[in-house]
C-alpha cells in the first residue's frame, strides 16, 4: 500500500477534529448524549484506524525519511486525540 501513511495522516486529522468539537455536539439536540457520545466514538474509532495503519506499515520494509516525518506527525495526533477523549469523556459521565 503505497498510501498507508497519508490514509493514517487523514485519519489522525478527522480524529483530531472529532475529538476537538465532539464536546460542542452535546447541545446539538438540546442537551442530548447522542451526538456527544456518536463524536467521541468517531473521535477514538479514527484515531485507533490512524495508529494501526501505522503499525501495519512499520511491519513492512523499506520506510523513506518522509515515513519517518509522517509517523512523527500521526503518532501524537492520534494519541493525544485518544487520552484527551478518554478524559472529556470521563469527566462529563463522572
Amino acid at each position: 500500500m503505497k498510501f498507508t501513511l497519508w490514509i493514517a495522516l487523514l485519519f489522525a486529522m478527522i480524529g483530531g477534529l472529532f475529538g476537538y468539537f465532539f464536546q460542542d455536539m452535546f447541545y446539538w439536540t438540546g442537551h442530548s448524549f447522542l451526538w456527544f457520545n456518536a463524536g467521541a466514538g468517531f473521535a477514538v474509532l479514527f484515531s485507533l484506524a490512524a495508529i494501526m495503519l501505522v503499525i501495519f506499515k512499520h511491519f513492512k520494509k523499506g520506510s523513506t525519511s518522509q515515513d519517518a516525518l509522517l509517523l512523527v506527525i500521526i503518532l501524537p495526533v492520534a494519541i493525544a486525540t485518544l487520552f484527551w477523549t478518554i478524559f472529556v469523556y470521563a469527566m462529563w459521565q463522572g
